[in-house]
């Protein structure tokens, strides 16, 4: 999608975006029973902890169909230090987390400390036939597009899974057949 940005004439977004996955962590939903019709942001909570003050997460929320093509739906990411979530201006309207970017809310992680950071997606109006799974991949990296975050230090980062303090991933149901 950052081609497309550009202008360069972008039909498949991440062509080989199996490859890429198979070195993420994933998760894989069971086969959906019906059609689902998603629309608008999905949203991310993790529960997380990095080995470093700093960091990015990318997400990316993919469709694998009952044949086995892996079909890219969306994407999001977030440096860390930028985590915090602000008051929406009165006039703006925001349906996901709203962050202002500022310095004064610019915050260090402090390494190992669990937080809960928000990701929003980008918004998305897209229908998985039945037998289709959600694939959800978490990475700390796309070096196609972005600089590494901290420079030359890799975080690593540990999630809390499981439970209400687990991460979850809110989905934008539009209608759900199943």
């Amino acid at each position: 999608r950052f081609e497309r940005l550009s202008a360069q004439p972008t039909v498949d977004y991440y062509k080989d975006g199996d490859v890429h996955e198979r070195q993420m962590l994933s998760f894989l939903s069971e086969p959906l029973q019906g059609d689902l019709e998603l629309g608008g942001h999905a949203l991310l909570e993790l529960a997380l902890s990095s080995s470093e003050n700093d960091g990015a997460i990318f997400a990316y929320l993919s469709e694998l169909d009952a044949d086995g093509n892996l079909r890219f739906i969306t994407d999001g990411c977030l440096r860390l230090a930028h985590r915090q979530v602000s008051e929406a201006p009165a006039k703006y309207q925001a349906v996901w987390p709203f962050r202002d970017y500022s310095r004064k809310n610019a915050k260090r992680m402090t390494p190992h400390e669990v937080e809960r950071v928000q990701i929003a997606l980008l918004p998305i109006g897209w229908t998985l036939k039945a037998g289709s799974r959600l694939k959800l991949s978490l990475s700390g990296a796309d070096a196609e597009h972005f600089q590494q975050v901290p420079h030359g230090r890799p975080p690593r980062f540990t999630f809390q899974l499981g439970g209400a303090q687990g991460c979850s991933l809110r989905l934008p149901v539009v209608s759900s057949k199943s």
